[in-house]
């Protein structure tokens, strides 16, 4: 007897076991980031204070060498400003800071010193309260979408990166090439020991369209959020597996989260505990950066946007 429903069936397992045939396989242990050099940005707000301590953490923790770029500061008083610098963070330098718009002198740092990081306060030059926690402010939007090295935006003095770098989650909205990237460089800030989870998010919106696509494919079966997560985590089992191998070889507590609302319990968003977000994104991938900027608003912890090569 002819079974509609059981044919297709066959056909989706079958389908799957040919995506996992092609997916899954020796996974290479990803390669932790290893920056040498750091573009610090300051723009004279209170927030300046944790930022300069994320520096001072890495440069402790990683030694790398810091450039400062002092936006927020007149050019008579950079002097001062230099000297209370230079007690804090060894072997520095400052650049001089024009009059272009913020992130202009900014991107014009970056593409002289080029830096395996930038570090800069968020929103800029305005402070968190002022501004409250839904904004990122136009200088962090304009620096998503020109800046192709990974940006370490520190949002709250309550968050200082030493502590957040115990607890480290990457976000994942949608496979992207710089997943495997994002998470060499959240291993490399990791603290030894520190718990890392990868957490593939499928917001809401998102979920719905698949949910109406499958109404209409095989409207007697309905979408369990359970499905949607398990085939979340094998569309990621390369990088999990590489991730996996990792954390065992560096000592880091690693666990997998798939979550398939942006608002699923446990969200990273939602805790107050010091964290370190951590973001793939892609060039000129719009989906991408408004996911990316989405989660800089609403998230309380330093975040580290690490793009795409090309």
């Amino acid at each position: 007897m002819f079974e509609p429903e059981s044919d297709l069936d066959r056909d989706v397992e079958a389908s799957m076991r040919m995506f996992k045939k092609a997916q899954v396989g020796p996974a290479a242990e990803i390669a932790l980031a290893e920056p040498k050099r750091v573009l610090l940005v300051l723009d004279g707000s209170g927030q300046d204070e944790s930022v300069v301590a994320a520096a001072v953490h890495l440069q402790k923790q990683l030694g790398v060498e810091v450039t400062v770029l002092d936006v927020g500061v007149q050019a008579e008083d950079a002097g001062d400003r230099a000297a209370v610098l230079k007690p804090l963070l060894s072997d520095t330098q400052s650049l001089p800071c024009g009059e272009e718009p913020a992130y202009d002198e900014i991107m014009q740092a970056v593409e002289s010193q080029t830096p395996d990081l930038v570090i800069l306060p968020c929103p800029f030059a305005r402070e968190f309260e002022s501004v409250g926690s839904d904004s990122a402010g136009t200088v962090i939007d304009v620096l998503l979408s020109r800046c192709l090295v990974p940006m370490l935006v520190i949002r709250r003095n309550d968050q200082p990166l030493e502590e957040a770098s115990k607890d480290v989650a990457i976000v994942v909205g949608s496979e992207c090439e710089s997943e495997a990237k994002a998470a060499g460089w959240a291993m490399c800030l990791a603290a030894p020991g520190a718990e890392l989870t990868l957490s593939l998010v499928i917001d809401r919106e998102q979920y719905e369209n698949i949910r109406a696509l499958m109404d209409v494919i095989t409207p007697d079966k309905p979408l369990e959020l359970s499905q949607l997560n398990d085939a979340m985590a094998e569309s990621h089992a390369r990088l999990h597996a590489g991730i996996t191998k990792a954390a065992t070889t560096h000592k880091l507590r690693y666990r997998l989260q798939p979550m398939a609302y942006e608002d699923a319990p446990p969200s990273v968003l939602s805790t107050a505990r010091p964290m370190l977000v951590v973001l793939p994104t892609e060039a000129d991938d719009r989906y991408c950066h408004g996911f990316v900027q989405d989660r800089i608003r609403r998230s309380p912890h330093p975040v580290l946007v690490v793009p795409h090569d090309g």
